[in-house]
């Protein structure tokens, strides 16, 4: 409540603010995290994508690479991705200076992401033919001739150059002998002003001038992609168009230094080294990564819908990632944050071994795919496919409709027989399918309570708990009053009704009540009973037929 007024005063006006009625509630639908290997991106950084074209620059080939571009064929609209890399990993780098008689290291590039491809680049720089204005305005005297150092270095001989002290223009002279009284000697070599001995600027006398430069160039190769950037006025123009724009390198100015990198003799070309993948990746790394995914996608936008992870095992034969998987998904949901994740067994892994791996989990934001592969070169994943349908599915839509059939997906490596899919199903595997294209047989997760088997119900619940946490966030800390209770029962009415209204649940209980009113003593407690029952959806047809004479019946 918000107190307004003049609450000082005998004679006074006070208003009184307070909020009435339910709360609306907004949270991000929609959202894809991935996590996988790559040759290329960033280190345990998150990487958000609104289409493919993001994907290939950034990740270039691999895993990662191509479960980004499956999940948008399969109509997600945001991918936040991570790639794992091994411990020790480094970036491919290349110092430079300014080539003068006494050099000064000016900055560094760095190849946009840590690894060995980083290795293969070159940086080529050149001074463009495109001229620039340095300009000088509030340069102070320092009672000495100098040389005074300018920002840049590389001056040109130009008609229009110009230097003033106090307003006065001076003659430049390019050559040091030829400095006398009323001149001042341009070194445009080096970049600096000098005065006439008995013309030395005082500290009190005010230095300016508009002198010509020709702008930096650089082309930049890994030997498939080409960058060029030109027109480049200075280090800080430098250092942005690579951050905002360069997929290959990024550039590091040297502190207080202005002067462009040396070119040479026109032409100065840079080969990157000490890029490195690190050691081999592990089970540790590949946590590492989910978390910082599961940081940023929480931070950003309160968690994603489903997350998908590009394999099922870092030590061949083991399936040793699963556990890990399972406990994050019990980890992000402790955070009010679920979301569903989906992995995939290995190629060809047969019945009893897939049944063997399921009896370990019991989860209902767990679904482990127990046939992903597809038949194309590199194999698609169908787990990830999945993950990206069921991301993009409308909230009650069951993701075995036949008109979310996966794309991007070429038949299907591992087939099973019917007797087989329900033998499989039965064990809590998600099983697919080829029939109108290629769709899960249920799609579910391994719960075990037949509540919680359907990932299309779990979606629902998941929402539920996110709008649950948001609505008790919004009220912490209020009155325990009537009045509140009602309007804290409102809110989520609110997102019942609404998942009533579009058919995703039939039909909902709701009780808000202080903890006296439910048998307890503590006055500070609130308890939100809800029950709910999500549409269902048809999957068993009985058919009664009687065949004979039927009397009454019109021809």
């Amino acid at each position: 409540m918000v107190r307004i007024g003049e609450t000082n005063r005998l004679i006074q006006v006070v208003i009184e603010l307070f909020p009435v009625g339910p709360k609306a509630i907004t949270a991000g639908m929609g959202i894809l995290g991935l996590v996988g290997e790559s040759t290329r991106g960033p280190c345990n950084e998150a990487v958000w994508l609104g289409s493919y074209v993001g994907a290939r620059k950034i990740f270039h080939s691999g895993d990662l690479k191509e479960a980004c571009e499956l999940g948008f064929q399969n109509g997600v609209p945001a991918i936040c991705a991570i790639g794992v890399k091994g411990a020790g990993n480094a970036k491919a780098s290349v110092t430079l200076t300014d080539g003068l008689s006494e050099p000064s290291t000016v900055g560094a590039f760095y190849a946009k992401y840590e690894g060995i491809w980083g290795n293969a680049i070159t940086v080529k720089l050149t001074r463009s033919s495109h001229k620039m204005n340095l300009v000088v305005t509030d340069m102070a005297g320092d009672g000495t001739a100098g040389p005074y150092y300018l920002e840049q270095h590389g001056l040109l001989n130009y008609a229009s150059n110009w230097v003033k002290v106090n307003g006065t223009e001076l003659d430049i002279v390019y050559a040091v002998e030829d400095l006398a009284a009323g001149s001042v000697y341009l070194d445009t070599t080096n970049g600096s002003l000098t005065f006439f001995a008995s013309e030395a600027p005082d500290t009190t006398d005010q230095i300016s001038c508009s002198l010509k430069y020709t702008a930096l160039r650089l082309v930049v190769t890994d030997n498939e992609t080409t960058e060029t950037y030109d027109h480049i006025r200075d280090l800080i123009d430098l250092e942005a168009r690579l951050t905002n724009q360069s997929y290959l390198i990024d550039f590091v100015p040297e502190e207080y230094e202005t002067h462009f990198p040396s070119v040479g003799t026109g032409t100065a070309t840079h080969a990157l080294a000490g890029g490195s993948d690190g050691a081999a990746i592990t089970v540790d790394d590949w946590n590492t990564a989910m978390y910082a995914l599961f940081g940023e996608v929480s931070r950003r936008a309160g968690g994603a819908t489903c997350y998908a992870f590009t394999s099922c095992e870092v030590e061949t034969g083991t399936c040793d990632l699963i556990p890990e998987i399972d406990g994050f998904a019990t980890y992000i949901e402790n955070k009010f944050k679920p979301g569903i994740c989906y992995v995939g067994l290995p190629a060809n892994t047969d019945k009893d071994d897939a049944l063997d791996i399921a009896s370990n989990y019991n989860s209902r934001n767990l679904s482990i795919v127990v046939n992903p592969w597809d038949t194309s070169s590199p194999r698609q994943n169908g787990a990830v496919a999945l993950a990206a349908r069921r991301a993009a599915a409308a909230m009650g839509e069951s993701c075995a409709k036949d008109e979310y059939a996966l794309k991007g997906m070429n038949d299907l490596l591992n087939e099973f027989e019917d007797e087989d899919v329900d033998v499989l199903d039965e064990g809590r595997l998600n099983v697919l399918t080829k029939k109108v294209g290629i769709l899960p047989y249920l799609d579910r997760g391994t719960a075990s309570d037949e509540q919680f088997w359907r990932s299309v119900d779990n979606v629902t619940v998941n929402w539920v708990e996110v709008c649950a946490k948001i609505i008790a966030d919004s009220y912490k800390h209020w009155k325990n009053t009537p009045q509140n209770r009602q309007a804290l029962r409102a809110s989520v009415a609110a997102v019942l009704d609404e998942l009533k209204r579009r058919q995703i649940l039939r039909v909902y209980t709701l009780d808000v009540l202080s903890d006296l009113e439910n048998g307890g003593v503590n006055r500070n407690k609130v308890w939100i009973n809800i029950g709910m029952e999500p549409i269902g959806h048809m999957e068993q047809f009985w058919y009664e037929i009687g065949v004979g004479v039927i009397l009454g019946a019109e021809e």
